[in-house]
């Protein structure tokens, strides 16, 4: 064994030239060479030897046999990994370099034959030994420089045999497969893509890869291969690296390699290999993952927007999201499925929507927040360009279109029973301090934040939201009393309609919908003090049947309440008075009785500690003495930065309201009306008297009268332009009629006379 290992480590070509060298190496010597020395020994030794001549011709024609060869280098591979820990020395580097040796230790791994692959509790047989050994021969955690030598030459061949392992006919492991791929990013990540797209081969070893995506840990392979997460960003390797990996970016992008996520996560079953071990849910939850941190790390990289493209301009991929996310086509039509009520639809219909909301809160900001790590630096905080971002207008434009489809989704959940979703049990839902008597489920809970991400997005979608489903969705506020999650949504739907202030919107909540109404009758003031908050029975007798909430009820959405009056409370005193919801509650009775309550409930919530002092340090006290303890005394006399619960007070930031401020009152309400009437009288009797050309001396008083007016008038205009049109058309109007009554318009003279003489007096 020993002659045959160190023969086969030499060179693969033979000669007759050489036979001397590979007796030698054979050490065949005579067996009777010890013995006497007879008469018939020099023919008994002649003999021998050319009996040895023919057994060393035959030998050596083995070498040359490529059969035999390939035979005595399986059976040294598999010596060899039987070894508890081989590895590769430098001798072992030549023998591994020689033609198909390197392709044989790949075989241990790859296994391509008629066996089947071995399931996960299988874990005890040879070929799976053999496999790992060779696994972590390749990809040990320190390679020696004989490794590395090695894997410099055969990088390329490598990365291209572990994915034979996603064959029909393999049954080699993914995680040896994974494992050998990551090494070899991690060490040569150029020859890796470059041996990927050589042969023009990628779209064929990535489509195998997809069909087992829902196998561990196939989904991660397809991330750290994408990504390339186990090289640092600030790693040389990164950078000399580019120029392959673009190619490798360029061939999935003509693949649409998105696309073929996408239509994983609709249809699993028809695109995946689906066995008793992994179900076609598990291929869809494994798909929606693996494109979601594609998305995630792509949006940072700088050439990742090219395989993110297909997102925005791809229509086809948004429209089965919808599609299978809502149950409805396009066109509105029931959309057609197989397995309507099985745990696949309900899988992929989940993951659908949660996909859309993903996209559309993942393309919010212009930029995102990284941090970057040095070799000796803590982590930083870096900012870095969005690559989705300038494909957020495209995909909120074509979201947008199936509105429709979404909001008959949500309107038809309320009039239909529960489903038998596996989310949504039939039956009330008892739980600690409160029933439930259909549930919320997870579908509707995301069509609701689907609906609120596109409200946020685009103005013009606030006002295509139907009146209807506004009633339903401010019904399910109460009738979910202990929903914090629905609260939380419903309150950025509600403050996004009011920021817009589209007058359409806020007449359909307010008017139509009566939302304050219906927040006051669920206020639940502590103090026991209900005048001005609740409503007489015998007054609006509707009272109680429009509002059955329990003490408990009340006291759940207490929070809520609070929250979103004061958010109408605080958009309403930055509008101008013009605007309609600052009319339209300021002629509210009920709500103006409610705001000092309101006021009187928001500042018992402000001090920190439920009232209690809490000492905050704030960095001016350095000691834990008694000079601490003063400083803290004397912070607690100081009045709070930012105290208060109107417009730039921390609270009003807390709700969503950072710059506004609120509208002046005084320089935009109504003036006294008997100011205006005053003004009014003195206009009209300048006006009769120049038309009926009176007495020179009355004539001069006027003008007189008129110099003064004149500036009152030019402040008045400058305070509010409204009331001087109004004052000038009513002034008008008194002269068209004083023409038609001469008694009237003595009168007023006298009274003008009178005016004026006081004006001059004074």
């Amino acid at each position: 064994m020993a002659t045959s290992i160190s023969s086969s480590r030499g060179s693969s070509s033979y000669d007759d030239s050489s036979s001397s060298s590979v007796q030698e190496s054979y050490r065949i010597a005579d067996s009777d060479s010890d013995e006497g020395e007879d008469d018939d020994c020099g023919v008994d030794a002649g003999t021998s030897h050319v009996q040895e001549i023919a057994n060393l011709k035959d030998l050596t024609k083995n070498l040359l046999n490529t059969e035999w060869k390939m035979s005595r280098n399986k059976q040294l591979l598999t010596k060899m990994l039987e070894l508890e820990e081989p590895s590769i020395s430098p001798k072992m580097v030549d023998f591994l370099l020689q033609d198909g040796v390197c392709d044989m230790l790949l075989e241990f791994i790859t296994q391509i034959g008629d066996r089947r692959r071995p399931y996960p509790h299988e874990s005890d047989s040879q070929e799976l030994r053999h496999s790992y050994r060779a696994t972590m021969l390749l990809s040990v955690d320190e390679p020696s420089d004989a490794l590395m030598s090695f894997l410099n030459r055969r990088a390329s061949v490598i990365a291209r045999a572990m994915f034979e392992v996603y064959r029909e006919d393999s049954a080699g492991s993914f995680y040896h497969a994974a494992r050998v791929i990551e090494s070899l990013l991690r060490l040569f990540p150029g020859e890796v893509y470059d041996g990927l797209t050589s042969d023009g081969q990628l779209e064929v070893r990535m489509g195998r890869v997809l069909r087992y995506i829902g196998y561990p840990p196939v989904g991660d392979l397809i991330v750290i291969l994408v990504a390339l997460t186990p090289i640092p960003r600030t790693s040389p390797l990164y950078a000399v690296c580019s120029s392959s990996r673009w190619k490798f970016f360029e061939g999935l992008s003509k693949w649409i390699f998105m696309l073929r996520l996408a239509n994983i996560i609709v249809a699993p079953a028809t695109h995946c290999r689906v066995d008793e071990y992994v179900t076609p849910e598990q291929h869809c939850s494994a798909a929606s993952q693996t494109l979601q941190e594609l998305i995630e790390k792509l949006s940072i990289e700088d050439i990742g927007e090219i395989l993110l493209q297909p997102l925005g301009y791809t229509i086809s991929l948004l429209n089965s999201f919808m599609d299978k996310g809502t149950g409805l086509c396009a066109d509105g039509s029931k959309l057609e499925c197989d397995d309507e009520d099985s745990e696949t639809f309900f899988t992929s219909r989940r993951v659908c929507l949660r996909l859309l909301c993903f996209l559309l809160k993942r393309s919010a900001a212009p930029e995102n927040v990284c941090f970057v790590s040095g070799p000796m630096s803590n982590p930083v905080p870096t900012r870095v360009p969005n690559r989705l971002y300038p494909l957020r207008p495209l995909l909120v434009e074509h979201l947008t279109t199936r509105l429709d489809s979404l909001q008959q989704v949500l309107v038809d959940s309320a009039a239909q029973l529960p489903s038998t979703d596996s989310d949504s049990t039939l039956g009330p839902i008892v739980y600690p301090g409160h029933v439930v008597k259909i549930p919320f489920s997870s579908h509707r809970a995301q069509l609701v934040e689907l609906l609120v991400l596109l409200v946020e997005a685009s103005e013009s979608v606030v006002c295509k939201i139907r009146e209807d489903l506004w009633k339903l969705l401010i019904s399910w506020v109460f009738d979910y009393a202990y929903n914090d999650i629905y609260h939380s949504m419903f309150y950025r739907l509600l403050f996004t309609a009011l920021r817009q202030n589209d007058d359409s919107t806020l007449k359909i909540l307010f008017k139509n919908a009566k939302l304050i109404t219906f927040l006051l009758d669920a206020f639940d003031p502590l103090d026991g003090n209900t005048e001005g908050v609740t409503t007489d029975p015998s007054v609006d007798p509707g009272a109680a049947t429009r509002c059955s909430l329990s003490a408990k009820d009340k006291a759940s959405l207490r929070g809520f309440v609070i929250n979103a009056t004061n958010a109408i409370r605080l958009q309403v005193s930055s509008l101008p008075p013009s605007s309609f919801l600052r009319n339209y509650l300021h002629s509210h009775q009920r709500w103006n009785e409610f705001i000092p309550h309101l006021r009187a409930a928001t500042e018992v919530q402000q001090p920190p500690g439920l009232g209690n002092y809490v000492p905050v340090n704030d960095g001016t006290a350095n000691g834990r003495g008694m000079n601490h303890i003063a400083s803290l005394l004397a912070a607690a006399n100081e009045p709070m930065a930012g105290a208060g619960i109107d417009h730039g007070s921390k609270y009003a930031k807390s709700l969503g309201f950072d710059v506004e401020i609120e509208w002046p009152v005084d320089a935009n309400e109504t003036t006294p009306k008997k100011k205006k009437k005053g003004k009014k009288k003195k206009k009209n009797n300048r006006k009769k008297k120049t038309n009926k050309e009176e007495s020179e001396e009355d004539c001069e008083a006027e003008n007189d009268d008129n110099d003064g007016d004149d500036d009152d008038d030019g402040e008045e205009s400058r305070s509010s332009d409204a009331s001087l049109e109004n004052d000038t058309s009513s002034s008008v109007d008194d002269g068209e009629r004083s023409s038609q009554s001469s008694d009237e318009s003595r009168s007023s003279e006298g009274t003008s006379s009178d005016n004026t003489n006081e004006e001059e007096n004074r």
